[in-house]
C-alpha cells in the first residue's frame, strides 16, 4: 500500500501556461512537496490524489507557474534610493560610482530573497561583477533556482588564466557567464564568455542597446561617459569603435543566438529587431529601471510582434525600488498600446524566460513532473483583464 503524501491547491482558476490552455476555473494543484502531480480543473483530481493529504482552498485567486525575475544585480541591494533618477545614463552612473559600490550584506541580500520567495519567485537570474558564487550559494539556500552571472567587464585582454565561469556546484541552479556591454567590454572577453557558456550548455547574458550613450561611443563619438571612465582610471585600451549599432557589433562577435539573454534593447531600431527575431535571441525587458535612469522605453509591441520571446527583469535596486516582478509586470501593462492578453503577459514572467534560461523542463508551466512551483497573481495585474472570472 502506498504512504505517498500529496498536497493539494484549490483556487477560483488557473493559467498552467501550457500550449493551447485558456484560463481553467475552479482549478487544482496537487504536488509531493518536490514535484507537482496533476494540475488542472478540480473536478478531474482523481480521487487517490485528493484523499491522501490536505487541501487548502483559495477561493479568490488566479494561479500561474512560478515567476521568473529574469535580470537583476542582487550585490547592490545596499543602493536602494542612492541614485539619481530621471536624469540619463551618465547621470545615474556618476551616483553610483559615488557609492560602495559592492559592498554587499549577504544578510540583506538573503532577506530580499526571502521577500521575492513569497512573492512567487521561482527564479532569478542574477548578474554580479564580484561575488557569482557567493550569491549563488544565498539563493541555493533561500529555495530560489536561479542563474549566476559572473560578469566580464573593461578592456583587459583575456588570457589563458581568464576564468569566464567560476567553479561551483549547487542544488538549485547554475554560474555562468555575462559581458557587461558592448562598448565597456574586450571583445576577446566577450567572444570567450559566449564560448564558454556553449561548452557547458549555459545561458549567457549581456546588456545591450541600453542607451544612447552605449550607441554614440561604438559609433567612435568621444563623449561624456568615456571622459568619465577615464577619470576614474578606466581606459578604454585598444578601443575600436566598430561604428555600427549594439545588436550589429554583438552579431558581428556571434554572441546572438537562442541562448542569449540580451537585457534592455531601449534603443533598437527595425534592423536590429529583425536580427534578434532571426538569430533566436531572447530580450529581457526591465521597463521601470529604464524610466528610472531616464534612458526611455524600449519597443516592446514591436519586438514581441516580431516574434522575439521577450522576458521581464527588475534589474537592481540601484536603478529600482523593488524586486517584485510583479510590479515590474503591472507597470508595463499600463503602458502597452493595446494591452495584453493574460496568457501572453504572463508568458513574460513564466514560460518565455524558463525557455531564455534553459530550466524549460523544471519550471515554466504548471505540469506534471516539473518543480512544484506556483504564484499567486495579484490583484493590480488582474485589474487589467476585469471579465476574467
Amino acid at each position: 500500500m502506498s504512504t505517498a503524501k500529496f498536497y493539494t491547491l484549490r483556487a477560483a482558476g488557473m493559467f498552467s501556461m501550457n500550449p493551447g490552455h485558456d484560463l481553467i476555473r475552479d482549478a487544482a494543484i496537487v504536488h509531493d512537496g518536490r514535484f507537482l502531480v496533476y494540475a488542472g480543473p478540480w473536478s478531474a483530481v482523481p480521487a487517490a490524489l485528493v484523499g491522501s493529504g490536505p487541501v487548502r482552498r483559495l477561493d479568490d485567486a488566479v494561479l500561474c507557474p512560478g515567476v521568473f525575475n529574469a535580470h537583476t544585480h542582487l550585490e547592490m541591494c545596499h543602493l536602494l534610493g542612492k541614485t539619481v533618477t530621471g536624469q540619463g545614463f551618465t547621470a545615474w552612473m556618476k551616483s553610483l560610482v559615488a557609492n560602495p559600490m559592492y559592498d554587499m550584506s549577504d544578510t540583506e541580500v538573503a532577506a530580499h530573497c526571502r521577500r521575492i520567495k513569497q512573492l512567487g519567485t521561482a527564479h532569478v537570474a542574477d548578474i554580479s561583477t564580484k561575488q557569482a558564487p557567493r550569491l549563488a550559494g544565498i539563493l541555493d539556500d533561500s529555495g530560489i533556482f536561479f542563474a549566476a552571472f559572473r560578469e566580464m567587464i573593461f578592456f583587459d585582454a583575456p588570457n589563458e588564466r581568464t576564468e569566464y565561469i567560476p567553479a561551483g556546484a549547487f542544488e538549485r541552479g547554475v554560474l555562468s557567464c555575462a559581458g557587461h556591454s558592448p562598448y565597456s567590454t574586450h571583445p576577446g572577453l566577450l567572444r570567450g564568455g559566449k564560448a564558454a557558456c556553449r561548452t557547458l550548455g549555459r545561458p549567457y547574458s549581456l546588456h545591450l542597446a541600453e542607451n544612447e550613450e552605449e550607441s554614440r561611443i561604438l559609433m567612435g563619438e568621444r563623449i561624456e561617459f568615456v571622459e568619465l571612465l577615464e577619470r576614474a582610471n578606466i581606459p578604454m585600451k585598444d578601443f575600436r569603435p566598430p561604428k555600427t549599432s549594439p545588436v550589429r557589433y554583438a552579431l558581428e562577435l556571434g554572441l546572438l543566438d537562442e541562448h542569449t539573454l540580451a537585457v534592455h534593447c531601449v534603443t533598437v531600431d527595425q534592423e536590429d529587431i529583425r536580427l534578434l527575431a532571426e538569430t533566436g535571441t531572447n530580450v529581457c525587458l526591465c521597463p521601470r529601471s529604464n524610466a528610472h535612469i531616464g534612458e526611455g522605453r524600449a519597443p516592446w509591441e514591436q519586438l514581441w510582434r516580431a516574434g522575439v520571446n521577450l522576458c521581464l527583469g527588475t534589474d537592481g535596486l540601484c536603478s529600482n525600488a523593488d524586486l517584485n516582478i510583479w510590479n515590474e509586470l503591472a507597470w508595463m501593462l499600463e503602458r502597452y498600446e493595446d494591452g495584453l492578453d493574460p496568457e501572453h503577459a504572463l508568458a513574460l514572467v513564466t514560460r518565455n524566460p524558463a525557455r531564455a534560461l534553459g530550466v524549460d523542463h523544471v519550471l515554466g508551466s504548471l505540469t506534471p513532473g516539473k518543480a512544484a512551483c506556483w504564484s499567486v497573481v495579484p490583484d493590480e495585474v488582474l485589474a487589467h483583464w476585469p471579465d476574467l472570472l
